[in-house]
């Protein structure tokens, strides 16, 4: 079949396909897996629940809690901390660490860098 095909068929049938070809290395494809917001339709429910998408979100659980566990033990040696997030995208990870648990949120401060600005508009 012709590459070219696949691919309207796919802008047309599946907003995860539509906003990885509209939006290719960006924080936008992340953020739908992590979030399922706006999944629809036979192709996303497909692509959502497939296990790169649950990778994926294993992956984020995963840094929202090590990274929730460092902040913790570096915490309780110091009073506050300041946290470099690069290649932050819109910070879903780190925002997962402060929602889990508000005493790390009153104790650190971070900077979020990324070559996507619009990720980083989201992230705030």
């Amino acid at each position: 079949m012709d590459k070219r095909v696949v691919k309207q068929y796919s802008s047309e049938h599946s907003f995860i396909s539509k906003v990885l070809m509209e939006n290719p290395a960006t924080f936008k494809m992340l953020e739908l897996i992590y979030t399922g917001k706006d999944i629809q339709g036979v192709i996303d429910q497909y692509s959502f629940s497939s296990q790169s998408s649950q990778a994926l979100q294993n992956r984020l659980s995963s840094v929202v809690d090590r990274v929730g566990t460092m902040i913790k033990i570096k915490i309780d040696k110091k009073n506050r901390m300041k946290i470099l997030n690069l290649g932050s995208g819109s910070g879903r990870d780190i925002i997962g660490v402060i929602s889990e648990d508000s005493y790390i949120a009153n104790l650190i401060s971070v900077d979020c860098v990324d070559i996507d600005p619009r990720g980083l508009t989201k992230g705030k």
